[in-house]
């Protein structure tokens, strides 16, 4: 090849290598934007979180389920979100709701006894007593001397004994014969 015929090429291969660099640049900004917002995005969450557990400790079990339902589950996930979401529900007599934040709660964390606890008494306020047994009987698997479980299995357990107990009402809409 001449000397002429290599100089624009020279050109054309120096014109794609920065081409190429210039893309990598502009991606390693890109991706440092997108850390930058996610990282801001995590704060906030942390924020949030911060400041529902805080009101759900005043009591304030409304404002508690506003401010973490503020948080969104694509962006930031965390145990205490749906456990705090789900015990506010319980105070407020949402107990179906309050299951399945309890749930999300424990697929997030696992076997959790504040988690397996709340989910017994949502449980029991909802009339399963069979699981709601199972749960304080799990929570008393890892913890024996939690003396909350171990007194609301004894008071379902006594609950289910009465059940027992009683004979089934006659179906009085049928005639005798």
């Amino acid at each position: 090849m001449t000397e002429q015929g290599a100089k624009p090429r020279k050109v054309v291969i120096a014109g794609i290598a920065l081409a190429l660099a210039a893309a990598v640049v502009v991606a390693s900004y890109v991706m440092r934007i997108d850390s930058i917002e996610k990282e801001a995005q995590a704060d906030n969450a942390m924020l949030l979180m911060e400041e529902g557990i805080a009101q759900f400790q005043q009591r304030q079990y409304q404002q508690s389920l506003e401010t973490l339902g503020r948080i969104s589950e694509d962006e930031f996930q965390n145990w205490h979100i749906n456990y705090f979401m789900g015990s506010s529900q319980i105070m407020l007599r949402d107990y179906e709701t309050a299951v399945t934040q309890l749930e999300k709660a424990l697929a997030l964390i696992g076997e959790e006894p504040k988690v397996l606890y709340a989910l017994g008494v949502a449980y029991y306020k909802l009339g399963n007593l069979s699981l709601s047994k199972a749960y304080f009987g799990r929570v008393l698997e890892i913890d024996p001397d939690n003396a909350d479980a171990r007194g609301l299995m004894d008071i379902v357990a006594n609950m289910e004994r009465k059940q027992l107990a009683e004979p089934e009402p006659e179906d009085k809409t049928l005639p005798t014969q």
